[in-house]
């Protein structure tokens, strides 16, 4: 089960080409299947107020007025991916059926989705698998900036040294615009296309 986040909506090609669902459990599906006979399921949720699901209120209000934001939020998500699991995949029973196994998937905040879910709905969750998640997010996190620097230099996965050089480069040059006097910050809007 693909844990949806914030970006694009989904589309019919979002377990098979997607930002929203990794190849891990793309991989993992082809082995189980390939390997055990095992007869799999893949799945992608749409995160709620993101693509096309908005939520509908009786009262015909707004989903995006102040108020109703209040909905949207991770334990929203996670109640949606509960009712979604135990409707669509396990046919309205409460219980877990030893037959259905479902293992959420998702990187970053849908990571995050991914390990919340086996954690606050183990009957419903058979695992998760959680990539680069925040959990334990906090407001000053430097270990992410040295993952960062180490991944943007890492050969493997097609950083180097010279990706790490322009990147830094590039950042020096960003903050001391925001920090600086004058017309700054006018300057990275215009430079990034941002609309006010």
């Amino acid at each position: 089960l693909c844990m949806g986040r914030e970006g694009p909506s989904l589309t019919k090609h979002v377990l098979v080409d997607s930002v929203h669902c990794s190849g891990d459990m793309l991989q993992l599906a082809s082995i189980l299947h390939d390997t055990y006979g095992l007869n799999v399921h893949l799945y992608a949720l749409e995160h709620r107020y993101y693509g096309q699901s908005y939520p509908q209120f009786s009262d015909g209000s707004s989903p995006v007025s102040n108020e109703n934001l209040r909905y949207l939020s991770s334990r929203q998500a996670l109640g949606d991916m509960a009712h979604f699991v135990s409707t669509a995949i396990h046919d309205g029973g409460s219980s877990f059926s030893s037959n259905v196994k479902v293992v959420t998937f998702g990187g970053s905040y849908p990571g995050m989705l991914s390990a919340w879910a086996r954690l606050k709905y183990p009957h419903l969750i058979f695992a998760s698998v959680s990539n680069s998640s925040p959990v334990q997010a906090q407001l000053d996190f430097p270990e992410y900036n040295d993952r960062v620097a180490y991944d943007l230099r890492d050969e493997a996965v097609g950083g180097s040294d010279a990706c790490f050089d322009i990147f830094s480069v590039g950042h020096a040059e960003i903050s001391g615009m925001v920090s600086a006097d004058g017309d700054g910050r006018e300057k990275i809007a215009e430079l990034f296309n941002i609309c006010g």
